[in-house]
């Protein structure tokens, strides 16, 4: 742990560093996990009370390798903390990979999800859970027809903290392909994630 100003002991690092695009854990005693990441990179997590100094859980990187282009990927989870009683709260998942082949889509109001999912609020005395990544839909579509349809990858929210300090961080968002521009009555939502809120005074 890293109370005090003490030099971080790697004893107990609890893998601040992100996985590519999965979120960082907290590496300080409550810090918040970072986000996990797609298209959009994951939001660092927050730091413990007491030890402003120490870094924040790093956010997961943007999924788009060099040596790997025009690739589609699952959305990284978030970051996860640790807590001093009890379970620490999950953190986020990424979202999943969609791929639709088709002549049309009917819409009728419909959805296609692909969200990251939020990340845990925490324990009075923990940190929170990083918010996972969106995900990726790639659609090869020449209508949609003529009646809505919703296509989402949104990043999660990051876990919020009762503490004040250690919130998590938010997901990045995920990654939309689609073959023609005839989108009419189609709606994207691809944003990331909110950072978690601090709910003490």
């Amino acid at each position: 742990f890293t109370e005090f100003n003490q030099p971080l002991d790697p004893a107990y690092m609890k893998g601040f560093g992100a996985n590519w695009n999965g979120g960082g854990g907290g590496n300080a005693k409550f810090s918040g996990g970072g986000g996990g990441s797609n298209l959009g990179a994951g939001g660092i997590g927050g730091t413990e009370d007491c030890v402003p100094n120490v870094t924040s859980a790093s956010g997961g990187a943007v999924a788009d390798h060099p040596s790997m282009p025009n690739r589609i990927y699952f959305g990284g989870g978030g970051g996860a903390s640790t807590s001093l009683t009890g379970l620490s709260p999950s953190a986020g998942n990424g979202g999943g990979i969609v791929i639709i082949v088709t002549d049309t889509i009917i819409g009728s109001g419909g959805k296609i999800i692909s969200n990251g999912g939020d990340g845990g609020t925490a324990v009075v005395d923990g940190g929170s859970g990083g918010g996972g990544g969106g995900g990726s839909i790639a659609l090869s579509v020449n209508s949609y027809g003529s009646t809505p349809l919703q296509f989402s990858v949104l990043g999660g929210n990051g876990g919020d903290n009762p503490g004040g300090f250690g919130e998590g961080g938010g997901g990045g968002g995920g990654l939309l392909y689609i073959s023609t521009d005839n989108t009419v009555n189609v709606s994207l939502s691809l944003t990331g994630g909110l950072p978690g809120k601090h709910l003490a005074s």
